[in-house]
């Protein structure tokens, strides 16, 4: 099977609601990739916190999103 990769950029924006108290919302700009395999497109990323590396894949499609 073929496997296109392109490098994109990311800001991915997260909100947190405690209960009970203010939002806080924070930015990060990223660099990642948009993967084309088997005809379907993955966005991957990596992000740090706490000093651990946590890898994201997303499946994109028309219809839905999944986090895998």
């Amino acid at each position: 099977m073929s496997e296109r990769e392109k490098k994109v950029k990311i800001k991915l924006v997260s909100t947190i609601v405690p209960t009970g108290e203010a939002s806080e919302t924070y930015e990060m700009w990223l660099e990642g990739n948009v993967v084309t395999k088997a005809g379907n497109e993955y966005l991957r990323y990596e992000e740090v916190q706490n000093e651990q590396t946590i890898r994201t894949t997303i499946k994109l499609a028309r219809r839905d999103t999944v986090i895998l």
